[in-house]
C-alpha cells in the first residue's frame, strides 16, 4: 500500500473513533408523583429534557434526590435560589462544594467546563477565572469555595 493510501486509511479510521454520540434525556413524573428518566418518556406525561452532568454519581443524587411534601408537593427543605457550579473533576475546591451541597441536601446544578466547550464559554462570559465559579441566585456570584462565604451570599 501506498504513502498515500496509508494517510487515507488513518484519517478515516480516526475520524470512525472520533465520532460523538449524543443522546437526549428526559424526566418526567408518574400518577403517583414517582421522578423517572429515560431517552424515551411517555406521550401523556409533563416531560423536561435533562442536562446531563458526567460527573462521580454522587453529584447525581445531589441533583435529584429530593423528599416531596405530601400536603404542598414540593420538596422539604426546599431551595429558594438557585444554585449553578461552574467546575472541573480535579478541582479539590470543587468537590468541597460538592461535599457541602450533599451535606446539606442543597439541590444545585454543575457543569463540567471540561467535557462541553458550551460550558467553558458560559463560564468565561460569566467572569470566571478560577474554579469552581458558583452563581447563588440572580444576584451573587462566588470564585472558589468556603462554606461561610457560600452561607453569607446564600442567606441575603
Amino acid at each position: 500500500m501506498g504513502k498515500t493510501a496509508s494517510i487515507i486509511l488513518v484519517t478515516i479510521i480516526s475520524l470512525l473513533f472520533s465520532v460523538t454520540v449524543f443522546a437526549e434525556v428526559f424526566q418526567w413524573k408518574d400518577s403517583d408523583g414517582n421522578v423517572h428518566f429515560g431517552d424515551q418518556p411517555p406521550i401523556s406525561s409533563n416531560v423536561k429534557p435533562v442536562d446531563v452532568i458526567l460527573s462521580p454519581t454522587t453529584q447525581l443524587s445531589a441533583l435529584t434526590s429530593s423528599t416531596e411534601n405530601a400536603d404542598s408537593g414540593e420538596p422539604k427543605n426546599s431551595v429558594k435560589k438557585k444554585i449553578v457550579m461552574y467546575a472541573t473533576s480535579w478541582c479539590q475546591y470543587c468537590e468541597k462544594a460538592r461535599n457541602y451541597f450533599k451535606n446539606n441536601k442543597i439541590r444545585y446544578i454543575e457543569y463540567d467546563v471540561e467535557k462541553l466547550l458550551k460550558r467553558m464559554k458560559e463560564f468565561k462570559k460569566k467572569g470566571g477565572t478560577g474554579y469552581p465559579l458558583i452563581l447563588i441566585g440572580k444576584k451573587h456570584k462566588m470564585h472558589g469555595f468556603s462554606a461561610s462565604g457560600f452561607e453569607r451570599r446564600y442567606k441575603s
